[in-house]
């Protein structure tokens, strides 16, 4: 790239600011766009995963939903794009890393992420005319907003994508928690709406409103965007020029949002939550919010995300101990933390499993915390250990998403709101001030926490009680105002609403035509890459314990990896895995209380945590194997402590504090439950398949509703049911963490590698040998593991929702079979084409998915936040049968094939790469085997996955159909599927 100069203009952009970045390897580049005034920063940097982002200020002025309809809709028809939905035909075509659209609660983002150039702009195109040039047409607007619609026997309801998918996020406590924690503070700002939307109010908003909201806000002078990457900054300034800003004159800019008038003294507000009878609706959730600075003072950010590690950071920081051992709530609300995504911090603690009743001692508890920290001091321990471990999150290369998404998230905060991009991403400046400041002052912190919190009386507590009779509330006022709306029509109106409908179901059943499908940019085949890639792995023993070395660049991180195999377990022994491994990880040493335990691992680790995992091995019928996985995360200086620490803790940990039990139990229980609702499909889709495999029924009993009943059952029991638990877990500790089950997975730098192995070394040899069959086959049955409910066919979750979660699973070929690869193909196919036109276009289901897993060989169908359950069984069944008897087209299956690719081809971290490259050789999963399945992939016809598609229809006989959702719902679908009436769970909450 050419040498840029302050002042240099490039097609109609002018040079207004250069950055050195260095912390990030690049250069930031801010122009601002000459005839729009719309702001750009590039952060030019050696990262092939490219990413840009379009984003809008659009702070809300009611809780109609208006930002996130407008996002749903754009993606849905421009001028230069004209298909019903060009974000699902990108998808359909692309080798991108991420494609997406979030909407906050003061602006509107629209990034997407590929390491492919030409992909990266082809995504670019689509995205560019979608925000700038929408069609938004009122079919549109009735399909992603709103709409009244009639059911079978006539009578009028509201239905749309939009309005569904809020319908649930508003049937989950701590989302309702979570929000008002938030807009209680801000009673005259936009941040008091709901930019997501109300289910109460979305159907008030007009299309006329929705047009002229897109008018004023998707203005490029309205816009910022944010460029990531190794792409030439010319090559990105020329391409917007000349595709979409060279069309605009100046426009309006979003006002700035208000800054909240202070109270002069704190308030409280009440709500309610949804509850699955009157049993819990005493345990609500009690949240103290406070504001407590401004996200465009980077030093000001960064000292209060330290202070609320500080806090709360981890189970032994003194406000999160004193308020679990207070014995007012069950745990910490997951709410609970420093909020930075508004103009305003935001600093938020409460208790989960609280009467409301307790709501003014949880306040003095709170108060009285501070008042003694600002007296007596926080530890210096304290606060060493927030700022390491902060700094040791900036330090660590993360996997998961693009690295640019992740500065993206930072770099609008502040610029959103009138601070420098470039000053807004820093991180190593502030935090060297942050430490001269502190070293000058060593009650830097109490000082601040007196000025934010005590002498703040800015303050909301916000109280939610669980309602048994929420939901059937909602649903009266939703039927209300759905009956208001039809009286206000005559028969005209009536008639009129009966033609728009009668016109959304033709919009959305006709075919995009050939020639608007050929608009939409994608890549070819040859675009693809023909070669799987391969992980170097070393292979090796240390003290007798076979290990697994990788040497990746970790810019000096420590990852190693205890994998204890649990063979020989049985149900009982495996259901209480989650919690030992829970336990093991937040209680004391015998020389240590747990909350210095909790302080070493912050200050002398990036983290210790544990998961669990079952699974087949590939080429070897009838085998499956589990594991319990340590990970450890360590800067190579304090690798031997940290391994020192992590031995202790596995070896010596306290599992006889019943106190301590109780805690993490409930906080246990309570995450589970949380989870429920908005994970809906997961929860669906791990039961259905759990009669397929005894893998899958171990999973489901780890992490499903097994594990969910079990905990609410030991909960249920109480301290009476605590000695048996006590001693199951310590056998089960004495049996497994020994040596004969024990393997390692170690990476680091390769400079550092050897050392990493000695020290690795010297921890191993702490382990005792133990005895045992080690690394053979797990040999339950499902029936062993399950129960009758292993013979299930047909299954209902009854849990206190409005919209359901629908999943089907059947038998399908195994991955080492050339119609596994067909049948990936047709996943992709169905869940962006025919589920996603029938279930989410027309039925208004937020999402519709398939997948195919051929290490277990099955087959899945699900629906996410779905007003339906029978159309959306059938419109399973339908889209297979399309397939098998009508083909697909040939540019569609090679769209199909480059997304699949794709996917594999996605940029890892180090962390992220050493376990898969594990999880390879534990599961048989070779090279060979995987360039085989790419080859297949890649030479995969229509007429073979049409075949895949008539196996899996014969197969559907052998299928387990699982609803997650509201009794009423339920009960109408079990008229047809009988098991629905018969097996029915009722999930605690």
């Amino acid at each position: 790239m050419k040498t840029l100069h302050i002042g240099d203009t490039l097609h109609g952009f002018t040079l207004i600011g250069v950055d050195d970045q260095s912390e990030y390897r690049g250069t930031g580049y801010r122009f601002r766009h000459d005839a729009t005034g719309l702001d750009l920063y590039h952060l030019n940097c050696d990262d092939s995963e490219n990413l840009f982002s379009f984003a809008f200020k659009t702070p809300p002025s009611d809780d109609t939903g208006v930002p996130h309809i407008i996002e749903h809709s754009v993606l849905s028809g421009s001028a230069r794009y004209p298909v019903k939905d060009p974000f699902l035909a990108l998808m359909r075509g692309s080798m991108n890393t991420f494609l997406n659209a979030m909407t906050y609660p003061d602006k509107t983002v629209y990034p997407a992420a590929s390491p492919v150039a030409k992909d990266y702009f082809n995504l670019m195109a689509v995205y560019g005319d979608a925000v700038f040039f929408p069609t938004l047409s009122e079919d549109v607007f009735r399909q992603e907003g709103h709409r009244l619609e009639a059911d079978e026997e006539g009578r009028y309801g509201v239905t749309g994508i939009v309005f569904n998918e809020m319908k649930g996020a508003y049937s989950n406590h701590d989302s309702i928690v979570g929000e008002w924690s938030y807009r209680s503070l801000f009673p005259d700002t936009p941040y008091h709406y709901d930019s997501g939307g109300d289910p109460l109010s979305i159907p008030k908003l007009s299309y006329e409103a929705f047009r002229d909201f897109h008018r004023r806000a998707y203005h490029p002078s309205n816009c910022r965007i944010f460029l990531y990457g190794d792409i030439d900054t010319e090559q990105q300034l020329e391409f917007l020029q000349e595709r979409f800003l060279s069309r605009f004159t100046m426009g309006e800019k979003a006002s700035d949002i208000p800054t909240q008038p202070r109270w002069n003294s704190p308030r409280r507000f009440s709500f309610t939550s949804p509850a699955d009878g009157d049993e819990n609706t005493n345990r609500g959730s009690v949240v103290l919010s406070w504001i407590v600075g401004e996200i465009s003072k980077p030093d000001e950010v960064l000292a209060l995300e330290v202070l609320s590690e500080i806090l709360i950071g981890h189970v032994g920081s003194p406000l999160y101990k004193a308020m679990v051992d207070s014995r007012l709530g069950e745990d910490i609300s997951p709410v609970s933390g420093l909020e930075t995504d508004l103009k305003e911090l935001i600093f938020a603690v409460g208790l989960r499993g609280i009467d409301p009743r307790q709501t003014e001692a949880l306040e003095e508890l709170v108060t009285k915390c501070f008042r003694n920290f600002v007296d007596q001091g926080l530890s210096r321990e304290a606060v060493e250990g927030a700022m390491t471990r902060v700094e040791f999150r900036q330090r660590e290369i993360k996997g998961g998403y693009p690295f640019g998404l992740r500065l993206m998230g930072k770099l609008f905060r502040g610029w959103l709101h009138g601070e420098d991009p470039g000053t807004s991403l820093a991180f190593a400046a502030p935090m060297e001030r942050l430490k001269e400041r502190v070293a000058a002052d060593p009650h830097f912190f109490e000082d601040l926490l007196r000025d934010r919190f005590l002498s703040n009386d800015h303050r909301a507590t916000v109280i939610v009680t669980p309602d048994a009779e929420h939901e059937t509330k909602i649903e009266q006022e939703l039927d209300k105002l759905a009956h208001t709306l039809v009286e206000g029509e005559n028969q005209d109106g009536l008639a009129a609403i009966e033609e728009k409908n009668r016109r959304l179901r033709a919009f959305q059943d006709k075919p995009d035509s050939p020639e608007a499908l050929a608009t939409i940019p994608t890549l070819s085949m040859q675009d693809v890459p023909t070669e799987v890639d391969r992980i170097e792995t070393s292979d090796g023993l240390l003290e007798g314990v076979r290990c697994f070395s990788h040497n990746f660049f970790t810019n000096g991180i420590l990852y190693t990896d205890f994998v204890f195999d649990l063979a020989g377990l049985g149900r009982e022994e495996l259901l209480y895995l989650p919690l030992l491994t829970r336990l093991l990880l937040h209680t004391a040493l015998p020389d240590m209380s747990y909350d210095q335990v909790a302080h070493r691992l912050f200050k002398d680790t990036g983290g210790f945590y544990s998961f669990l995992e079952s699974s087949p091995v590939i080429g070897e019928a009838g085998v499956y194997r589990n594991y319990l996985v340590f990970r450890l995360k360590a800067l190579e200086e304090n690798g031997r402590l940290a391994l020192n620490l992590a031995v202790s803790i596995l070896l010596q940990g306290v599992l006889t504090d019943t106190r301590r039990l109780k805690d993490v139990l409930l906080e246990m229980r309570n995450d589970v439950v949380s989870d429920i609702v908005p994970s809906g499909n997961s929860v669906a889709t791990m039961r259905a398949a759990a009669g397929f495999s005894p893998s899958l029924a171990t999973n489901e009993l780890w992490r499903g509703v097994e594990q969910l009943l079990f905990l609410d059952g030991l909960v249920k029991k109480g301290e009476a049911g605590f000695p048996e638990a006590v001693t199951r877990m310590e056998h089960l500790r004495s049996t497994l963490l020994v040596k004969s089950r024990l393997l390692c997975n170690i990476t680091a730098d390769e400079a550092f590698l050897p050392k990493a192995e000695t020290l690795v070394g010297e921890a191993l040899a702490s382990f005792p040998q133990g005895e045992g069959a080690a690394f053979s086959s797990s040999h339950f049955s499902v029936t062993d593991l399950m129960g009758e409910a292993s013979s299930c066919s047909e299954e209902a979750l009854i849990v206190p929702a409005s919209v359901n979660f629908v999943a089907l699973v059947f038998p399908a070929a195994t991955i080492d079979s050339a119609a596994h690869s067909h049948q990936l193909i047709l996943a992709q196919l169905l869940k962006t084409t025919f589920l996603w036109e029938k279930i989410r276009m027309r039925g208004g289901a937020y999402g519709a998915g398939a997948f195919a897993n051929g290490i277990e060989g099955i087959f899945g169908l699900s629906s996410y936040r779905d007003p339906h359950i029978l159309s959306t069984v059938d419109a399973f069944r339908e889209g297979l049968r399309i397939v098998a008897e009508e083909g697909v087209d040939q540019a569609e299956l090679e769209k199909a094939i480059i997304t699949l690719v794709g996917k594999e081809t996605r940029p890892q971290s180090p962390g992220e790469k050493s376990m898969i490259g594990f999880r390879r050789i534990l599961y048989g999963l070779n090279d060979t085997l995987r360039q085989s399945k790419r080859d297949t992939m890649r030479a995969s016809t229509v007429e073979a996955v049409s075949l895949a598609a008539a196996s899996l229809l014969s197969a559907l006989d052998s299928s387990h159909l699982v609803v997650l959702g509201g009794d009423a719902a339920v009960s109408k679908a079990a008229d047809r599927f009988a098991g629905l009436g018969t097996r029915r769970t009722r999930l605690p909450g």
